[in-house]
């Protein structure tokens, strides 16, 4: 055979390795792909599924530039190609989890079985979770932290129609609980039951359900100067006189009235986020419409959300209710409405006002005898042991005796409760 002959086919043959190598490198990039797509399936490997999805693109990348560059008359021009492709699959990997990483869940819960008459959820543990509604049939959160920080969870339903006189309805869950089952499942789906109130797992336990007795989210000891850092801008302009500027106070306490829910929503937390400078007109607005659901459920709200959010801020709100007005707002612990009786007990929990101990006493003299009225003397010795510490020393053992001496004595739970409060 020819010499030329034979050079012509070694160079077909080695023409083709390239076309080979390329089809491998597509073959090995897809798969990369294709564990990408497996990997995105769990919150728990986002890191995983952002490397895998830049290498598989990067290989098939590197392999086609591959077969090009060998037909290039640049000098290791190969070499080149994958090499930048190398690099390009390191800088889309940083790019990602650099603007991903702060949005990434660690668990997502979704709330499945809504209807038409939700018109909104929320769920909170140290804040409110970013959640998605879709389709109207369900509500997926997204736990950002790896777990829930407080000592329970709350999902908070308002409804598109009142069912009687309430309008939301909140329930609670214990963080171990929580904790416990999105550790073993990153993407963990309940259910909710309506009409009992309850949002239960696939196995129909109860996960979520209504309280009648208040349960502080976390001691005050802990909350008080290492809780949130935000501040109210309009704080410091209330002591000049110039919050009007900012927010007309009147216009959202009208809002809380509203016949629209969204409307609503919005006031009670514009009025969280406005500070101390709004207690007046909420306090007045109580006073004067004691009878309205949406005004209890507003001022209720707004001052537990407010102290919960900043515990600091507790001197500054006692500061500006008038004796009157506090029992206006204690009387709402006995309230009919059981989100409105909760709220009602942290805002008065987490006031820290010396008045308080003194007042729970007053009530504990009542000597009521029903089951509800039972949760309402357990929920005025939670406020009175959380008020207790603000009282002086001296004070505490004759204030705790006079409480002791005041409760019905078949309400156990609240006596033992009382017993427990230290006062050194």
């Amino acid at each position: 055979m020819p010499d030329h002959d034979i050079k012509e086919i070694g160079t077909k043959h080695r023409r083709r390795e390239p076309l080979h190598s390329t089809l491998i490198g597509i073959v090995v990039g897809c798969c990369i792909l294709a564990l990408a797509v497996f990997l995105a399936q769990s919150p728990r490997t986002h890191g995983m599924f952002t490397l895998s999805l830049c290498v598989g693109f990067s290989i098939i990348l590197g392999a086609l530039g591959t077969e090009a560059s060998i037909k290039s008359s640049i000098p290791h021009a190969p070499a080149y190609v994958v090499g930048g492709a190398g690099a390009t699959a390191i800088l889309l990997f940083l790019f990602a989890t650099h603007h991903g990483s702060a949005i990434s869940p660690s668990a997502i819960i979704t709330i499945s079985g809504l209807s038409d008459k939700i018109a909104h959820m929320s769920m909170r543990d140290s804040g409110e979770m970013f959640s998605i509604r879709e389709k109207s049939i369900r509500y997926r959160f997204y736990v950002i932290s790896g777990q829930v920080n407080k000592d329970y969870v709350e999902i908070t339903v308002e409804r598109s129609k009142p069912r009687g006189e309430s309008e939301q309805f909140t329930m609670f869950s214990d963080r171990d609980d929580i904790n416990r089952i999105i550790s073993k499942d990153a993407d963990v789906t309940f259910f909710l039951d309506y009409d009992n109130e309850i949002i239960t797992d696939k196995n129909g336990n109860i996960i979520f359900e209504t309280r009648d007795k208040f349960m502080p989210m976390m001691r005050l000891s802990s909350a008080i100067n290492s809780g949130s850092n935000w501040q109210f801008v309009s704080t410091a302009l209330a002591q000049e006189h110039e919050a009007d500027e900012i927010l007309n106070i009147d216009d959202q306490i009208k809002s809380l009235l509203d016949d629209d829910t969204t409307t609503r929503r919005l006031a009670r937390e514009t009025l969280v986020y406005a500070g101390p400078n709004v207690i007046p007109a909420l306090m007045n607005a109580l006073n004067a419409q004691s009878d309205s659901y949406r005004i209890r459920l507003g001022v209720s709200y707004v001052i537990s959300r407010m102290l919960r959010e900043n515990p600091n801020l507790a001197p500054m709100v006692a500061g500006q209710i008038k004796d009157e007005e506090l029992a206006n707002l204690g009387d709402l612990v006995g309230d009919n409405d059981k989100t409105i009786r909760l709220y009602a007990a942290e805002a008065l929990y987490l006031l820290r006002d010396k008045r308080l101990p003194s007042l729970a006493i007053e009530k504990f003299s009542a000597r009521m005898n029903n089951d509800m009225n039972y949760n309402y003397l357990y929920n005025w010795a939670v406020i009175f042991s959380g008020n207790l510490e603000v009282i002086e020393k001296d004070s505490r053992a004759g204030l705790k005796r006079q409480a002791l001496e005041a409760l019905p004595q078949n309400a156990n739970a609240t006596r033992e409760l009382i017993e427990t409060i230290p006062i050194n």
